[in-house]
Formats: structure tokens, sequence, C-alpha cells
């Protein structure tokens, strides 16, 4: 009887699951640049058609104001240790052009209210803002407002796309000045007079 020993070998078995994510997928020139959730570090970030532009095509970071405003196919492609790779769609938009003031600076004597306004292009609104960024969006949704002031205030306009929900890379500024009311005092220095003199008031 003869007893045979069969050999043995260790098979490793590697399991790759590129999967990636851009959230959202719909971006505007002028946001922070995205960063995709990868499942996995290596490999290369590519898209197509050109225009699309990477910061890094290692991590995937997109340069959104470097980018053509288009829709691209990204895809994430793994070599080592096999070949293997998955894609999304991106869309990036460009931002609505700056609103124009129908008038910069706009005045009144005392406080009450002053009308302003500003126009854009078609399907673009208006955001009224405190502040040249940030601050408090304001009631206003209209592209002409009037408003009560009590003293000297800044106001400033953001045109915002409805269709693409982009804003504008600034902000227009309209100045409302109050001026004060004038004020007259009238002291009589007399209140008789003869005929053919003068008098002083």
């Amino acid at each position: 009887v003869q007893t045979c020993a069969l050999p043995i070998s260790d098979i490793t078995v590697t399991i790759m699951d590129p999967a990636f994510q851009y959230i959202p997928s719909v971006f505007c020139q002028n946001q922070v640049n995205p960063v995709p959730q990868a499942t996995m570090d290596s490999g290369i970030f590519m898209s197509s058609p050109p225009g699309l532009n990477f910061v890094n095509d290692i991590t995937g970071e997109i340069d959104l104001a470097g980018s053509v405003p288009g829709t691209y196919t990204i895809t994430h492609m793994i070599t080592v240790p096999c070949t293997i790779s998955v894609s999304h769609s991106v869309a990036i938009h460009a931002p609505p052009p700056l609103p124009v003031a129908l008038i910069s600076v706009v005045s009144r004597c005392g406080p009450g209210s002053v009308t302003f306004g500003v126009t854009t292009g078609l399907h673009i609104g208006v955001r009224w803002y405190d502040a040249a960024s940030g601050g408090n969006l304001l009631a206003f949704t209209t592209l002409t407002v009037t408003a009560n002031i009590f003293a000297t205030t800044i106001f400033w306009a953001e045109a915002y796309d409805s269709v693409t929900s982009c804003h504008s890379i600034a902000r227009t500024q309209i100045t409302a000045i109050l001026n004060p009311i004038p004020s007259l005092t009238n002291t009589i220095l007399s209140d008789t007079i003869c005929s053919g003199f003068t008098n002083n008031f």
C-alpha cells in the first residue's frame, strides 16, 4: 500500500468594489470643489467628454471653476490587482450674471419708503440680502422693491437661476440714503414797523 501526499497551495481572493458617489451630482461653477465618497482610494478618476478638470485625479476632486459647464461621465478605474471601473454622471452649470441696478443710490428726506430695483436675464430671479456675502435673506422677492427705511441702509441683490439653482458669483449693491428733514428757526426781531423802514426776519 502506497500513500500519496497531495500538494496544497494558498489562493488569495481579492474583492474589489470601486463604488463612488458625488453628493449631489449637480454643481454650480462657484461652489466649493466636490470630492466623491469612494469605497477605494486607489486608481484614477477620468471624465468624458473633454471639458471637466480635476484638482486631483487620484481623489476625484473636481475643479468646478476650471471646468466648462456641461454634463460629464466620470469613471473611477482601478488596475491593480486587476482592472475594474465604475461610472457616474455629473452636471456643471454656469452661475447667472450679476444683477444690474436700475439706480445704485436712492435717497429721501426723513423716514419713509424708497423704491429701487435690478434687472436680470430669462429665468433669473433675485434674492435680497443685508450684506455683501452671507448675511440675512430679506423678505423681498421681486426685482423692484419698495422698502421703509429709518436710517441709511445698504441692500444687496443676488441673481438666482430657478432652473439650475445657481446664484451669481457676487451681489449688486444699492444704497438707500436717509437725509435729515431740514429745520427752520425764525426769530422775530421786531413785530412793529413804520412805513418806509426795513424789517429783519
